[in-house]
């Protein structure tokens, strides 16, 4: 009965102490900042500017961007009409000749179904 006691309580006792080792190894995790040995000094000074001057970059460069997006857009716009009444008067117009010509060329224009070799 003895040996049971002595064993339970060196059991707790080891609980325990594993419980505050456990704690002071959290605690030390976060007693000091793992990023400042990565971005401190120079280091971090450089990184701050670059960064500083990426954003600064970018605004500087959006409207830029957007005003070319804008004068292609409208380009496009404009353009885009005057090239399709091109094609729809060059395809009007061919559709006129197709109907302009005799009934026996325009039998055999665009046949592609029964094929008969001895057919003009």
């Amino acid at each position: 009965m003895n040996l049971t006691l002595v064993s339970a309580s060196r059991k707790s006792a080891y609980n325990q102490s594993s419980t505050y080792f456990g704690v002071i190894m959290i605690y030390s995790q976060f007693k000091q900042a793992q990023l400042q040995n990565r971005l401190s000094g120079a280091r971090g000074w450089v990184s701050f500017a670059i960064g500083i001057l990426f954003l600064a970059l970018i605004l500087v460069a959006l409207p830029f961007i957007l005003l070319i997006g804008a004068v292609s857009f409208i380009t496009l716009g404009l353009f885009g009409r005057v090239f399709l009444k091109r094609q729809l008067a060059r395809f009007r117009q061919q559709q006129e000749q197709d109907i302009n010509t005799s009934p026996s060329e325009a039998s055999s224009l665009g046949r592609t179904f029964e094929h008969n070799p001895n057919e003009k």
